[in-house]
């Protein structure tokens, strides 16, 4: 659920610490949780074993740009410091933000499928390696296969065993769609209260339907810095987009 920033983490460079977090309940041993508020309370609970005392740099993408500001105003709220928090390409949760149902159908018959499949590619990636397709139908089904394959796999040999295996594990459409589930049943309960500081929106050239050139951020807190970007709202990430958002977003961690 965290790959999709991968490519963003590598182009920010090594001096840049970055740290993203796998969604409660992905492991398959609790159920996820179903309120915005309770991801930012279980998220900042890992976020500060990290880093136990502010300032914060905080940021999310899409569902994850929500959460990262429920995270924000919570820490502000406990008196810490968040020094910067960047949203990707995230409807504010307003009622005026709520999409339509053709809204909904003309995005997923025009523009996701002419952009998710380099995240489908890297997802394959993950756990296959191209000389180690199967021949029969009884290899696909052998767990024993899909383990060797994900051993095998280039991009995971940047993680350790442990890491792999764990991957592979929560990899099952039964898990992810019950966490797809449970984030939008999460988004639509949510009532956000106001941030006192500024947001940094990092808005694609093709940005999500709206006339609000805040995309809605603009009525939950008094300053919002625009960065536009190119790509839309699934292809900022990769490449050849996802270079010029590192430069951006370098830019505003360091300004």
């Amino acid at each position: 659920m965290v790959l999709p920033y991968y490519e963003l983490a590598t182009h920010l460079g090594k001096d840049q610490p970055f740290y993203a977090l796998q969604p409660c309940g992905l492991d398959g041993l609790q159920p996820p949780l179903t309120s915005i508020e309770e991801m930012a309370a279980c998220y900042i609970k890992a976020l500060r074993q990290v880093q136990p005392k502010g300032a914060y740099q905080l940021g999310g993408w899409s569902f994850g740009g929500l959460v990262a500001f429920e995270m924000a105003r919570q820490l502000h709220q406990a008196g810490e410091k968040v020094s910067k928090l960047a949203i990707f390409d995230t409807l504010a949760p307003i009622p005026n933000n709520q999409p339509s149902f053709w809204d909904s159908l003309k995005f997923l018959v025009t523009t996701v499928p002419q952009s998710i499949y380099p995240y489908l590619l890297d997802y394959w990636e993950l756990i296959c390696d191209a000389a180690s397709i199967p021949s029969t139908f009884e290899q696909i089904l052998s767990p024993h296969w899909w383990t060797s394959l994900l051993e095998n796999a280039t991009i995971t040999h940047l993680f350790p065993q442990e890491t792999r295996l764990r991957m592979l594990d929560e990899l099952t459409i039964e898990r992810i769609m019950r966490i797809f589930w449970a984030n939008s049943q999460a988004t639509l309960n949510y009532s956000p209260q106001s941030y006192p500081k500024a947001i940094a929106l990092f808005k694609s050239n093709e940005p999500l339907t709206t006339t609000d050139t805040t995309l809605g951020w603009g009525q939950l807190t008094n300053s919002v810095v625009l960065h536009s970007v190119p790509g839309n709202h699934l292809t900022m990430l990769k490449t050849p987009n996802v270079q010029a958002l590192a430069q951006e977003l370098n830019k505003y961690l360091i300004s």
